[in-house]
C-alpha cells in the first residue's frame, strides 16, 4: 500500500469488527482464535508496502506476519499515525504507522512479546526446512511467501512451489499469497508439505 489513508481504515476496521462479533469463538485448523489481528495481517500482507509496526510503544518493524497469531482478547486498542505525523518514523514509517496495543501492558519489550507468543529463539541449531506448496487439488502454488516470525526472516518459494529455508524446530512459519488462507506451521520435521486453501471471493480485498 502507498498510503494509509484514515477513510481506508474506518471501512476496513468498520468490515472486521462486524465479522467478528459473528465469529468470536470461530478457530482455524491450528486450534488459534480466527482474530482481528489475523484480518490486519492478511490486509497489509497483500499490500506491496506494509506499514510499521509498534506493539505496547516498541518496533516490531514492517513484517505484519506477526499479526497472524495474536488473539482478539489480547488487544485493547488499534490505532493508526496519519498524514505527516508518520515521518518521524523514518524510511520504515513512510506507507504508515500502526499502533497495536495489548491489554498486558507487561509485554512492553521485543523480548517479552516474542516469549509470550512462544517465538523467543532457543539455542536448537538450525536445520534445512524444504518442501512444496500445493492448492487443496494438489496443484503447485508458485511465488508463496513464507515468514519466520521468531527470527524476523523472511523468504520466498519459487516458480515451481519449492521453498527451502534454515530454521530451528518449533520457530512458527507463516505461508501466505494473495487469493489463499494463510497457514501458520510450528516447526516439527524437515520436509513439510504446505496445502494452502483458496479464499471465498468475499474474503479477498480489494488493492
Amino acid at each position: 500500500m502507498k498510503n494509509i489513508t484514515p477513510i481506508l481504515l474506518i471501512v476496513f476496521f468498520a468490515n472486521v469488527f462486524a465479522v467478528h462479533a459473528q465469529n468470536q469463538d470461530s478457530t482455524n485448523s491450528d486450534g488459534l482464535k480466527k482474530s482481528i489481528a489475523q484480518e490486519l495481517y492478511i490486509f497489509f500482507n497483500e499490500k506491496s508496502e506494509n506499514p510499521l509496526l509498534l506493539i505496547n510503544g516498541f518496533i516490531w518493524g514492517n513484517d505484519t506476519t506477526v499479526l497472524s497469531i495474536i488473539n482478539p482478547t489480547d488487544i485493547k486498542d488499534i490505532s493508526v499515525l496519519k498524514d505527516k505525523d508518520y515521518n518521524i518514523y523514518g524510511e520504515k514509517g513512510k506507507n504508515g504507522v500502526l499502533f497495536l496495543t495489548l491489554k498486558d501492558q507487561n509485554i512492553n519489550t521485543l523480548e517479552k512479546f516474542k516469549i509470550f507468543y512462544g517465538l523467543h529463539n532457543d539455542n536448537s541449531k538450525q536445520q534445512r526446512i524444504s518442501g512444496v506448496v500445493y492448492d487443496v487439488d494438489k496443484k503447485i502454488i508458485p511465488n508463496v511467501f513464507i515468514s519466520n516470525l521468531n527470527r524476523k526472516e523472511s523468504f520466498k518459494a519459487d516458480s515451481n512451489g519449492n521453498y527451502s529455508l534454515s530454521a530451528c524446530e518449533n520457530d512458527i512459519l507463516v505461508f501466505y499469497l494473495d487469493g489463499f488462507k494463510s497457514k501458520i506451521f510450528k516447526v516439527k520435521d524437515t520436509n513439510m508439505e504446505i496445502v494452502l486453501e483458496s479464499k471465498p471471493k468475499s474474503e479477498i480485498y480489494i488493492k
